[in-house]
């Protein structure tokens, strides 16, 4: 691992800052920067390709504690310490964020906050990436969504936790707000005790699992020796919401060699839920795994009913421990669904240790650019995360400056050594499908661009109808945004526009006879131009009138559309005697809409369209 890039500071005002971060799955990074001689806090975001352009999100004179983004990275979720909760969005650009929504647990303190969970979880099987079909790599997960509405349909709202022992819950509208109406609308959460008592709670960690509830670890301070751990279930009752809070075996430790927690936190490894806890001690810091596994005990013969009977215990096992000769200062924990989930430790040393599960240690990056100037001397990373495809580790240091680090990826080093770019683009196809952004992984392979467009293209070809119609449109992009530094980058926005035309005229379509339509008007246009040499007056002769009939009025609002195909047609035309020149000389020019065929046939089918209207 290596730093590929640092924002520094321009003036220095305190050494202590405290920073929250946070990373979408849009790649934009959300940190909250505190500051102790000033009694607010600031909320920023930027972009992982342009961490040079800053914009501010709010700021307040009250202390933010909690900072996550929803699924599809739409919404910022901020939490503050006078149980206050914000979401915020924006639409398209990063320098204007509005309101979307608040909360207020009145006389509360926000430490912990997740969305809902929708129930879309893709798996990423990487000893499969050589595979052709998508179905192959990537396995749809057993995820229900968090709560349901009428007909299963995932709802979406927000769980937290306050530092009082309560759990709550509240449930945003379905309907997003329009940019004209940009008032915030106050919603009302619902809050159960979490236990029996209600304690002040030191540190927590909530997370998703498959069944839909949320896993929910927590220490109290005044009994700090013990680790509790609950399921909390959401459910609806005549549109009313409730909570749930079922209590796990707790995690219970020797009061003779007990080391204060400093880390606490969940992780799904091998699609199963684990619990990492991290203790700094005097020698350093140590990190152990606990598992919680399931026990038959077995019945005594005078007391079963049937022969064989059991009882089905819980209790947690620690399977490994690792020791570090620094303390913690932040631990975070790789996104990607896979086999293998990254721990990654950042010890106050500003070394960095990577773990897998099991706790075997993989790496160790030791940072040699913090220290470039004099005062810059006391620079300690206090926080961090990672993106959402493993690529990039974000951190932050006190002084409140940005650092990324491209991460050492352990199943490339191991099993791909003779083809490196082969794990590039699985990753870029579940981009695909799952619609992450793939920025940090472009960003790392710019001098392999053209062999990654060629194998996504080719893999691409091998899938079914079904899948190439249904992605077409994130496939488009994913490829507009690999050649936006190449010359041919108009010709891809060129293509995504022709896609997006194509099918908003084809939505159009209605044939005269329902009884006796196999096909649509479109598909039954497509099949007669399979062939290039048709001629147009054949082509009007085989084809009904009727099933291409549009209103006057809509068809009055499809005119700029028309003579966007048209001067498209014209240009490509236009151009064609220096692109066969350039083709007979073997000059490589990236992307050429005059050279796929699927953007030709469907600029013929749009001006066969127009000359029927």
């Amino acid at each position: 691992m290596a730093i590929i890039f640092k924002v520094q500071s321009d003036s220095i005002q305190s050494v202590n800052k405290s920073v929250i971060s946070s990373i979408s799955s849009k790649n934009i990074v959300a940190y909250s920067v505190s500051d102790e001689l000033d009694a607010g806090s600031h909320i920023y975001v930027c972009d992982v390709i342009s961490p040079w352009q800053i914009y501010s999100v709010t700021n307040t004179k009250n202390l933010i504690k909690v900072l996550e983004w929803n699924s599809s990275g739409e919404l910022l979720l901020a939490g503050y310490n006078n149980g206050l909760v914000e979401i915020w969005s924006t639409d398209k650009v990063l320098n204007i964020w509005y309101q979307v929504y608040k909360v207020n647990f009145h006389g509360e303190d926000i430490i912990a906050a997740n969305f809902f969970h929708n129930g879309k979880s893709i798996f990423f099987h990487s000893q499969k990436k050589d595979l052709p079909t998508y179905a192959d790599k990537f396995e749809r997960l057993e995820y229900r969504p968090t709560l349901e509405h009428f007909g299963s349909a995932p709802a979406e709202g927000v769980v937290v936790i306050t530092s009082s022992g309560l759990v709550g819950a509240f449930i945003t509208p379905l309907k997003k707000l329009n940019e004209t109406n940009n008032h915030t609308i106050e919603l009302k959460g619902v809050t159960q005790s979490i236990g029996l008592s209600r304690f002040y709670v030191s540190l927590c960690s909530m997370s998703h699992c498959s069944s839909g509830k949320l896993n929910v670890a927590l220490t109290y301070s005044c009994r700090p020796k013990i680790v509790y751990c609950f399921k909390v279930a959401l459910n609806m009752d005549n549109d009313n919401l409730f909570l749930k809070c079922e209590a796990l075996p707790s995690i219970f430790f020797n009061a003779v060699n007990y080391k204060q927690i400093s880390h606490m936190g969940w992780i799904s490894s091998n699609k199963e839920d684990v619990l990492y806890i991290g203790y700094n001690t005097i020698e350093g810091s140590l990190l152990e795994q606990w598992h919680l596994s399931k026990k038959h005990q077995a019945v005594h013969k005078l007391l079963q009913k049937n022969k064989g009977d059991f009882v089905q215990s819980e209790t947690w096992e620690n399977i490994a421990k690792v020791p570090f000769g620094m303390g913690i200062a932040n631990v975070c924990s790789s996104k990607l669904l896979t086999q293998t989930t990254q721990i990654f430790v950042i010890l106050k040393d500003n070394t960095i240790q990577i773990v897998e599960p099991g706790l075997k240690k993989v790496a160790l990056v030791i940072s040699d650019r913090l220290m470039t100037e004099d005062r810059y001397s006391l620079c300690k990373f206090v926080s961090a995360d990672i993106t959402h495809m493993n690529q990039l580790l974000v951190l932050f240091d006190n002084y409140g400056q940005m650092y990324a680090m491209q991460v050492t990826n352990p199943i490339a080093d191991k099993n791909y050594k003779l083809n490196t770019l082969s794990l590039q683009t699985s990753l870029l196809e579940y981009c695909i499908i799952t619609g992450v952004d793939a920025s940090d992984i472009l960003m790392l392979n710019l001098s392999n661009l053209e062999i990654l467009i060629e194998k996504l293209t080719e893999n691409f070809t091998k899938q079914s109808t079904i899948i190439r119609h249904f992605y077409y449109s994130n496939f488009l992009c994913m490829k507009s945004n690999m050649c936006r530094i190449q010359s041919r980058q108009q010709d891809f926005d060129n293509l995504i526009i022709l896609h997006t035309i194509s099918i908003t005229f084809k939505s159009l379509l209605r044939p005269a006879d329902l009884s006796c339509q196999d096909k649509g008007p479109g598909d039954n246009l497509a099949m007669i131009l399979q062939d290039p040499s048709t001629d147009i007056d054949k082509v009007l002769f085989s084809l009904d009138g009727k099933d291409f009939a549009v209103e006057p009025i809509t068809l009055q609002s499809l005119q700029q559309l028309i003579q966007w195909v048209s001067d498209l047609a014209l240009n490509i035309l236009k151009k064609l005697p220096n692109e066969v020149i350039k083709a007979k000389m073997s000059k490589k020019q990236g992307y050429d809409i005059s050279r796929d065929s699927v953007a030709i046939s469907s600029i013929r089918e749009l001006l066969v369209m127009t000359r029927i209207w």
